[in-house]
């Protein structure tokens, strides 16, 4: 699995994309699972964190969200996850905003030690940090 993160509009799906030729890309976990992977070897799973955030919209647990992502991470291990990251800045005083950072910021830290490969993307710059 390779995991990229980054802020907001820092340009991770289009590194991505450059790096892999012909790869498939999904923004929800049903379509991504469902799907073949390419001849690359791979499937992306474009904005996790909005992944996350319409699974606990949704009426998932907080496990029930994170069990369901590392599955993924189990039975796609050829994944291409890019994820914002959410937790810098300033905490919300929503509680429901509170918990949502929290268990992206969980998830990502267990992707990340699954991960073969983690890169940031910071102004369309990588940086690979594992």
């Amino acid at each position: 699995m390779e995991l990229y993160i980054g802020g907001y509009a820092q340009g991770k799906l289009g590194y991505v994309m450059s790096q892999h030729n012909s790869v498939k890309v999904f923004d929800n976990i049903e379509a991504f699972m469902n799907a073949d992977a390419s001849l690359d070897g791979g499937r992306i799973l474009n904005g996790l964190h909005l992944i996350i955030k319409r699974l606990l919209d949704g009426g998932c647990s907080a496990e029930d969200v994170e069990r369901k992502i590392m599955q993924l991470a189990e039975d796609a291990p050829d994944a291409i996850i890019i994820c914002n990251e959410i937790g810098c800045g300033i905490v919300p005083l929503d509680k429901a905003e509170r918990l949502y950072r929290e268990l992206t910021g969980r998830i990502l830290v267990k992707l990340a030690s699954k991960a073969e490969k983690v890169v940031r993307i910071t102004c369309g710059i990588p940086q690979r940090i594992k």
